[in-house]
C-alpha cells in the first residue's frame, strides 16, 4: 500500500522561523537524503519507495531494516534515507512520521499524536533512528546546524490534522522548510 507522504513544499527564509515558533510550530532537522515511504503489508512484507512512489535506484535495504519494519504489520512510516548523498552516512533512515500503524489508519489524527507514537518505538539499530522534534529556540537550532547531512529545518504545526494520503500534496499546508545556504538550493 502506497500512501503519499506529508512533506513541505514551501520554503521560507530563516528570518521567519520566530514567527512560526510564536504560532506554536515545532521543528525537526531536515536531512539531506531521499524521502522514504516504508509500507508494511499485513503479512509483514516490507516495501521501500521514494516520495514519487518509485523504487530506490541506488540503495538496497539492509536485511535488519526489513526485519525491523516487518514487526509492524499493516503500517506505513515516513523517513529520510541517507545513503548516496554523503560519504559519512550510509544505510540510515531517520523516521519523522507515521501514517498507518498496526492496521489503524491515522488520517484524522494530529501530528503531535503521531510523533508520540513514533517516540514509543523501540529502535535498537543505528541504521533506523527517530528524528527528534524541538519545540523551543528553533532559530538557535537552525543556526547551530553544522552537520553536512542537515539541510535545514522543517517547521510543522503539531495540531495539524492528517488528511487523506491517496494523492500527492494534500498535507503540505501545515509545514514549511527552511534551508541552510547552499549552492544547490535557495533559502
Amino acid at each position: 500500500m502506497y500512501l503519499w507522504p506529508p512533506r513541505p513544499e514551501k520554503a521560507i527564509p530563516a528570518s521567519l522561523i520566530r514567527s512560526f515558533e510564536a504560532r506554536g510550530f515545532v521543528g525537526q532537522r531536515k536531512k539531506n537524503g531521499t524521502l522514504q515511504v516504508i509500507s508494511v503489508a499485513a503479512d509483514g512484507g516490507v516495501v521501500f519507495r521514494t516520495r514519487r512512489n518509485e523504487p530506490n535506484k541506488a540503495w538496497t535495504p539492509l536485511p535488519d531494516m526489513g526485519k525491523y519494519f516487518a514487526s509492524f504489520p499493516d503500517s506505513v512510516f515516513i523517513g529520510e534515507l541517507l545513503h548516496s548523498k554523503h560519504a559519512s552516512v550510509k544505510n540510515t533512515i531517520f523516521l519523522f512520521d507515521v501514517l498507518r500503524y498496526l492496521g489503524a489508519d491515522l488520517v484524522g489524527t494530529v501530528l503531535r499524536e503521531r510523533l508520540d507514537l513514533l517516540k514509543k518505538l523501540h529502535v535498537l539499530s543505528p541504521n533506523i533512528q527517530i528524528l527528534e522534534t524541538y519545540d523551543k529556540d528553533l532559530t538557535g537550532l537552525f543556526h547551530s546546524l553544522s552537520e553536512p547531512t542537515d539541510e535545514g529545518l522543517v517547521l510543522k504545526d503539531p495540531k495539524a490534522t492528517l488528511r487523506d494520503c491517496k494523492r500527492d500534496g494534500l498535507n503540505t499546508g501545515w509545514q514549511v522548510k527552511v534551508r541552510r545556504p547552499h549552492k544547490n538550493y535557495g533559502f
